[in-house]
């Protein structure tokens, strides 16, 4: 059985409280170099840097920059041309960061759902003093062949101290 980082779950299971399977169909552990037109919209949680330091004499503080991928196919928003990408492009944006009328974030919203949740048990929590960065992209052919989609980078610190 495949490694599943605990606190990568944590952030899953805090998604899937809010988000079904038919807003985000998959959730990957770790970046996949391709993904099936069928698992799409998918979340893809990694890692991008895990520094570990001495907290006190029994201690470590363990910092990880944690990176949310959300990947979508723009196809569905295409006719026989692609005249309508700009569809994909706000439908990425409301699920990532979408916001109401009066510029809160919505409930469904990815950087909603972590805000909120930021005690993620056992010690661990997102670190609200460091800023939570969504870059946005386009990608033909990185997922697979023939897949158009989408994709924004969520990048937030987790912490926790942990004895030795």
């Amino acid at each position: 059985m495949l490694y599943k980082d605990p606190i990568i779950k944590k952030i899953f299971d805090n998604v899937r409280a809010v988000l079904n399977e038919e807003v985000i169909k998959t959730i990957f552990y770790g970046d996949p170099l391709f993904i099936a037109k069928d698992d799409l919209p998918c979340l893809i949680g990694s890692k991008d840097v895990t520094e570990i330091d001495d907290a006190s004499n029994a201690e470590d503080y363990h910092r990880m920059t944690i990176v949310l991928t959300l990947v979508i196919d723009i196809r569905q928003f295409f006719d026989d041309t692609p005249k309508n990408i700009h569809v994909g492009f706000q439908r990425l944006y409301d699920m990532m960061e979408g916001r109401g009328a009066d510029y809160t974030l919505k409930s469904s919203s990815l950087v909603d759902i972590m805000r909120k949740n930021h005690n993620l048990g056992n010690n661990a929590n997102l670190d609200l003093e460091v800023p939570v960065t969504v870059d946005y992209g386009f990608t033909v052919g990185k997922r697979g062949e023939n897949v158009w989609s989408q994709e924004a980078n969520m990048s937030f610190s987790v912490y926790f101290t942990q004895l030795r």
